[in-house]
């Protein structure tokens, strides 16, 4: 069994747990960026209001970095079964 074919049927087998997962993270990331979206005009606000928008923007791409580069396929691979001969048993 090649390494696709063992990846499609660890998709096909979790890809609803998974795809669960990515819209949580959705989810968090539409929440910080609705609070952002508050304060869109940034350029009027005062300082702290400003500070504040960049630091809801940068936990928002934080999230997402974490939620769908890295989470995502650690959680895959462990729902890979082992001992198949192919990569993932590395």
């Amino acid at each position: 069994m090649s390494d696709n074919q063992t990846t499609g049927r660890a998709l096909l087998k979790f890809g609803v747990k998974e795809a669960a997962f990515g819209l949580l993270w959705a989810l968090v990331i539409l929440g910080i960026g609705n609070i952002a979206l508050r304060y869109f005009n940034v350029f009027h606000a005062p300082e702290w209001e400003a500070r504040f928008v960049w630091v809801v923007m940068t936990v928002a791409f934080v999230a997402t970095v974490i939620g769908a580069m890295v989470i995502g396929p650690i959680r895959l691979v462990q729902h890979m079964p082992k001992g198949d001969g192919v990569a993932n048993d590395r």
